[in-house]
């Protein structure tokens, strides 16, 4: 688990081992999806649109939002929410935020000390390009090392589409 600062534990959830075993089923139906979509000529809205879907059918969670880089940009702009971030819409993040900084610097997902948020990376030819962030897991109360693991391999697929 990539935890970015300190996090605490709770009882009376699914186990790592229990979410395991659902991560490589969800990843393996998402790379057969972007292996039939890269063929076509997708628009940003489209991109956007099969992210959140494939984050939420990867890790489900109460909240889904995609951050989008411009070349040169020192920021991140939320361009798609889903479940209970549409408010969120325009918001801004800088690249110096702890977070972003701590999943560039690993080149992978990383999640917020209490656990209840996890951004995944979109890095395409060794730099960011995008984001995916989740809020709330809807299934063991906190993100565990498969789900990690799982927003990983979405990041890369979602990285296809910029290569």
């Amino acid at each position: 688990m990539h935890v970015f600062d300190v996090s605490h534990a709770r009882e009376g959830v699914a186990t790592d081992d229990e979410r395991a075993v659902e991560a490589p089923v969800a990843v393996e139906v998402v790379s057969r999806q972007a292996a039939v979509t890269r063929e076509a000529d997708l628009s940003r809205p489209t991109i956007v649109g099969m992210t959140l879907r494939l984050a939420q059918s990867v890790v489900p969670s109460l909240a889904r939002l995609m951050h989008w880089s411009t070349e040169g940009a020192s920021e991140l702009v939320v361009v798609g929410a889903a479940g209970r971030a549409r408010e969120r819409l325009g918001a801004r993040t800088p690249l110096t935020a702890p977070l972003v900084q701590a999943a560039i610097r690993r080149c992978g997902s990383v999640v917020r000390s209490d656990r209840r948020v996890l951004f995944a990376p979109v890095l395409a030819r060794g730099r960011l390009i995008a984001g995916i962030e989740l809020v709330e897991p809807l299934v063991g109360g906190w993100f565990r090392d498969a789900d990690v693991d799982a927003m990983d391999g979405a990041a890369d697929l979602v990285a296809q589409f910029f290569m």
